[in-house]
C-alpha cells in the first residue's frame, strides 16, 4: 500500500484547469512574514538594550484610530513606530498620527523590519532629524 501524496509538496495543476494561473502565481509568491512577527521581533530586541523600554499599544477606544504600534523610550526619548508587513504602508490616519507625534518631539517612523527600525534608531539623539515618512525605516531624511 502506497503512502499517498507528500501533503508539502502541492500537486501539479494542468495549465488547462480554471484558475490554474492564479494559483500557480500564489505559489510562486513569496511567504510575507506577520506584523505580530515583526512586532515579536522588535520587541525582543528592545528588551535587552539597556536604558530602553518598549510596548506594543492595542487599539481601543481611548488610544483612538491610527495610532502607532509601539510605543518606544529610548534613553528618555519618545519614539513611535507603525509596524507593516512588507509591501505594505500605514494608512493616512496613521501617518497623521505619527506626524503629530513628530511634531511634538517624538522621533517617529514606520518599519517593515528590526534592522529598518535599527536604521532609524540610530537619529534618536538628533532631535532636528525626521524620518520620510513616505518610506519605511530612515529612509533618505534629512
Amino acid at each position: 500500500m502506497s503512502p499517498g501524496p507528500d501533503p508539502e509538496v502541492a500537486p501539479e495543476i494542468p495549465a488547462d484547469e480554471p484558475f490554474a494561473a492564479q494559483v500557480r502565481t500564489a505559489r510562486a509568491a513569496p511567504a510575507t512574514v506577520a506584523e505580530s512577527t515583526i512586532v515579536a521581533t522588535i520587541l525582543g530586541w528592545i528588551d535587552v538594550q539597556p536604558g530602553v523600554h518598549g510596548r506594543k499599544v492595542h487599539q481601543t477606544a481611548v488610544t483612538g484610530a491610527g495610532e502607532p504600534d509601539l510605543d518606544i523610550c529610548w534613553h528618555g526619548r519618545a519614539v513611535k513606530i507603525e509596524v507593516k508587513r512588507p509591501g505594505e504602508r500605514p494608512t493616512p490616519v496613521q501617518l497623521r498620527r505619527l506626524q503629530c507625534w513628530q511634531r511634538a518631539g517624538a522621533l517617529v517612523g514606520w518599519v517593515c523590519s528590526l534592522e529598518e527600525l535599527q536604521a532609524l534608531i540610530v537619529h534618536v539623539g538628533d532631535p532636528d532629524w525626521q524620518a520620510d515618512l513616505t518610506r519605511p525605516g530612515a529612509g533618505d531624511a534629512g
